[in-house]
């Protein structure tokens, strides 16, 4: 469930993120259940943030930073989802 604050592209991207093909969602590990607040600053840590950074980063900036990177490693081949909202080029593309 996305709160109502979040735009609707945002939300669109959330509710759909990319995965891979036959992997639709993972269980979460026992670390992770146990010490969600430090499962989320050591991932933010292992693509880059700093701890400071990573401790006061909101949840929904942690997920939108976790999914990117977790879509980028998805091989094209095996993508499916990824729904986001049409730009004008698209529309120009699809319609002429």
């Amino acid at each position: 469930m996305v709160p109502p604050f979040v735009s609707q592209r945002d939300s669109q991207t959330l509710l759909h993120p990319t995965r891979a093909k036959g992997r639709h969602g993972s269980e979460p590990t026992a670390e992770a259940e146990t010490w969600p607040a430090e499962a989320k600053v050591a991932s933010l840590m292992s693509i880059g943030f700093s701890y400071t950074e990573a401790w006061h980063m909101s949840l929904r900036d942690y997920r939108r930073y976790v999914g990117i990177v977790s879509s980028w490693h998805v091989p094209d081949k095996d993508r499916e989802d990824g729904v986001r909202l049409a730009t004008n080029d698209d529309l120009v593309s699809l319609f002429g």
